[in-house]
């Protein structure tokens, strides 16, 4: 059955996976059954066992939720990670991170997706899979696009378009060329732009390439409109026209193009000078076509769910009204533009990144001016003591020779020394990983034997506070920086966990993680680590008694330490309780960590919500 499912899911390439996103984002409803019909036979075939299969399944359903459900294609592609991590399965891990990169994306959290897709690259490097290292450049230059970092972005546009050359891929080269296009444009660099779309219409054309054509010349049109070539760009969509499907998503988008460009043209060209007089030729025409296909786009866009072009489309609709002399109609239009605005702006939680590395070359400058000044000076001395400035000079290339010869060697020791440092601590995590998870297991038969409802609650808490040190631990020897943890992820790691232990009654249970990225020291993460552990654990005792519920979680940093908020959707404490006087083992726990991070734990009985607040250990050495 996996290998029929194989058939029928072939994602194996991520080029394939972008079509994937862009036709489950068709709101069309059959299309929308008949995909989650496919999500629902691939989760009637997981098997039982724990291989790459099962990895390669969780995968494909993961795949198979894009544009559709990003928080269940999150769940599924941990899920795969999990499993290939077990398997062993290299490929299959840096698959399920690609995955969980795209998913991110699709939330809007470019962090999250930046660091995952990095972790993919990572691997595909390591196994030198070609097509896995070309999609994932190409994917985080689109990731540093969104996020305004234009500078970032183009140089690994460029790393892509190179490879695109050396493997010879004319489609890679084709979507590097516009994607570079779209840069200079953003940058205003019009005709540099025009230049990288002309080469990317050439290879598409030469290669038959249709649809990288379409995208090059879609792009090249708005950028003839941005520089007031209308006719040019006029003459561009209604060409697109022909190559796209009636009422389709991207027929929609050229249909509501030209109306924009007929918009355009009616304002530039509204009056002519005829004798003494401003006689206006060209507005009621060009409004009056702009009108019409900007009718078609809004209605298109809302039917097809693309809200930003529809209310982008509503206001140009507003202002081709204003200049056809009709005002309320144009009033309408610009309040339905309001309205579309709003609903399409309330999902949009873009988060802008950018940074700056200018401090290397700016050093190198410095460097290369003293060098320069140097030079100077030599040659000067030179011309007076010609034969001792040779000596000097052939002293001078013994003794540096010598002292780089020895640095080098001395700089090589101590990379080699800190290397195995760093290997020798890697190692001591993972055995101390295995040892945590060989006492979970050991807890895990135990509770088989054991009928008591209460000492079966005690040893399944106890098993998730092991399982909770042990993913600390697994994080640790997994990343470069073995001396820190993230946060806000081992959060929604320790989640999934804890969700596939307490959850055995179906509740659907939303996990809202407002964490910001957050790197902590081991000697701060593992003690808030087991507290979020009891939190988890003690919702999902004694909070979820309907069908769902919702775990919220934030962080954040103040002056000389943190704070962690933590609620859900129960009830929460009794009215008048106080949490001094509560002796369960969990509360103890919980306020027993809290002091020995230099904190204290206190619950806002109004809002229901438990307040952590800690130092990270470089805070508290510095007050000590």
């Amino acid at each position: 059955m996996i290998a029929t499912m194989r058939k029928k899911i072939t994602f194996t390439r991520w080029l394939s996976l972008f079509v994937l996103i862009g036709l489950l984002a068709l709101p069309n409803k059959s299309f929308s059954q008949r995909g989650q019909h496919v999500i629902d036979s691939m989760i009637a075939e997981i098997p039982k066992h724990m291989d790459s299969s099962l990895s390669k399944l969780f995968h494909d359903i993961s795949q198979n939720y894009m544009s559709r459900n990003s928080d269940s294609g999150i769940e599924y592609g941990f899920k795969a990670l999990s499993v290939a991590e077990k398997a062993g399965w290299e490929k299959g891990k840096a698959d399920a991170y690609g995955v969980l990169g795209m998913h991110y994306h699709e939330k809007a959290d470019f962090p999250a997706s930046l660091s995952y897709v990095f972790k993919a690259l990572k691997i595909y490097e390591e196994q030198k899979n070609t097509d896995g290292i070309n999609v994932c450049t190409l994917f985080i230059g689109d990731i540093y696009f969104n996020t305004l970092n234009l500078e970032k972005a183009l140089s690994y546009f460029n790393v892509a378009l190179k490879r695109a050359e050396a493997c010879n891929d004319p489609k890679l080269r084709s979507s590097c060329l516009t994607r570079i296009a779209l840069i200079f444009k953003a940058k205003k660099e019009d005709s540099v732009a025009q230049v990288y779309f002309d080469r990317a219409i050439q290879v598409a054309k030469e290669y038959h390439l249709q649809s990288e054509e379409n995208a090059a010349l879609a792009n090249m049109a708005m950028l003839f409109s941005e520089m007031k070539k209308y006719g040019a760009a006029l003459e561009i969509h209604h060409k697109l026209l022909n190559y796209y499907t009636y009422g389709s998503t991207n027929w929609v988008v050229v249909y509501g193009s030209i109306g924009q460009a007929y918009l355009e043209v009616a304002k530039d060209s509204v009056y002519v000078n005829h004798g003494d007089r401003l006689i206006p030729v060209t507005r009621v025409a060009k409004a009056d076509s702009a009108i019409r296909y900007l009718l078609r786009g809004v209605e298109g866009s809302i039917a097809t769910g693309q809200l930003n072009n529809a209310y982008e489309f509503s206001k140009s609709l507003s202002e081709a009204y204003e200049l056809r002399g009709g005002h309320q109609e144009a009033l309408a239009r610009y309040k339905t533009y309001i309205l579309l605005r709003d609903s399409a702006l309330s999902n949009d939680k873009r988060l802008g990144f950018a940074a700056q590395e200018t401090k290397r070359e700016t050093d190198l400058k410095e460097k290369q001016v003293q060098i320069n000044k140097l030079a100077l000076s030599e040659k000067r001395n030179e011309r007076i003591i010609f034969i001792i400035g040779l000596a000097l000079l052939a002293l001078t290339v013994i003794v540096i020779y010598s002292y780089f010869s020895a640095q080098k060697k001395t700089n090589r020791l101590q990379r080699e020394t800190l290397r195995q440092k760093e290997i020798l601590m890697k190692e001591v995590h993972h055995r101390v990983k295995n040892n945590l998870q060989v006492v979970g297991t050991l807890l895990d038969l135990q509770l088989n034997t054991v009928s008591d409802e209460i000492a079966r609650q005690a040893i399944k808490e106890s098993a998730s506070r092991l399982k909770a040190m042990s993913l600390i631990h697994q994080q640790l020897y997994q990343q470069e920086d073995i001396t820190q943890i993230e946060c806000a992820n081992f959060a929604t790691y320790l989640h999934t966990q804890l969700n596939a232990i307490f959850n055995k009654g179906g509740v659907e249970i939303t996990w809202n993680n407002k964490m910001p990225l957050t790197m902590l020291d081991i000697d701060t993460a593992v003690p808030l680590g087991l507290i979020i552990n009891e939190l988890i654990t003690n919702s999902y005792k004694y909070a979820f008694n309907s069908a769902t519920g919702s775990i919220d979680i934030s962080l954040i940093q103040e002056p000389g330490g943190y704070k962690l908020f933590y609620k859900d959707s129960g009830p929460g404490l009794p009215q008048g309780m106080d949490t001094a006087k509560l002796k369960s083992l969990g509360m103890t726990i919980i306020k027993s960590l809290s002091k020995q991070i230099g904190g204290a734990f206190a619950y806002r009985a109004e809002e229901r919500t438990f307040i952590i607040t800690f130092r990270d250990a470089e805070t508290m050495k510095a007050d000590a």
